[in-house]
Formats: C-alpha cells, structure tokens, sequence
C-alpha cells in the first residue's frame, strides 16, 4: 500500500497516479462540503421547479451579490448574513525563501458576516456535537 497509511476502504476515494494508486483518506473531523449542484437539487426538490430553472435563479442570485459588492455596495440579508468589502490594513510580511521583508500593500477583500440567528444555531449544532461524545 503506498505510504504504509491505513488499509482502503469502499469510503476512500482513488486517484490513479501511474503505476501507483494514491488513496486518500477522508477526514473524519469535518462533514462534507455541500456543492453548488446540491444547492440546486434541494431547492427544485423543495419547489418544484426544474433543475434548469433553479441553476438560473442560484446563478442569478450570486451574480447580483458578486456585482453588487465589486461595486462597493454592503449586501443585507435579514437572517441570514451581511457581504461587503473589507479593507485590509497594509503590512509587512517575510518571504519564506529569501528570509527578506516585504510590504505588503493595503486590499480590500470581500468579506461574510453571518447573522445572529445563524450563528446562534451553529453554536448550538456545536454544543450539540460536543455533548454527544463519548462519556469519560
């Protein structure tokens, strides 16, 4: 088995990387990522509409609160989270191969702040999380 890591199972994904087969083991301490196409299946399974239709209103969606923060404006969803534009104070830094220092110029970044209710239920999966461990 290539790099003596743990035996594969029917969970581990294989890559083929010429004569040698690289798995690679997922992590067990974060859920898997939800994709863009699931978002889609969800919300045409909640509504009724066509997965051709709600890749256009998902579409839709995030081109107007891309364009709507590019251009500077602050995106406001009740309940959900607030986009807008961050600047980031200029900084020093070091280049880790020649050890010299550089500026780093100030950038503004887009930035995601959730809402109170959303990050009240995250602590509270959290929690929940936590306290379903094993007794000790």
């Amino acid at each position: 088995m290539p790099f003596g890591h743990a035996r594969p199972t029917a969970t581990h994904k294989r890559a083929y990387l010429g004569p040698a087969v690289v798995y690679f083991i997922p992590c067990l301490n974060r859920p898997a990522s939800v994709t863009k196409a699931q978002i889609v299946d969800r919300i045409a399974a909640a509504t009724g509409l066509t997965k051709l239709e709600t890749e256009a209103v998902v579409d839709g969606f995030m081109y107007t609160v891309i364009e709507a923060v590019v251009t500077g404006q602050t995106v406001e969803l009740r309940g959900f989270g607030t986009f807008r534009v961050r600047e980031r104070a200029a900084r020093t830094a070091r280049n880790p191969h020649t050890d010299a220092l550089i500026v780093v110029p100030p950038q503004e970044v887009p930035v995601f702040k959730p809402a109170a209710e959303f990050r009240r239920l995250v602590r509270a999966r959290r929690k929940d999380a936590t306290n379903d461990g094993p007794a000790g």
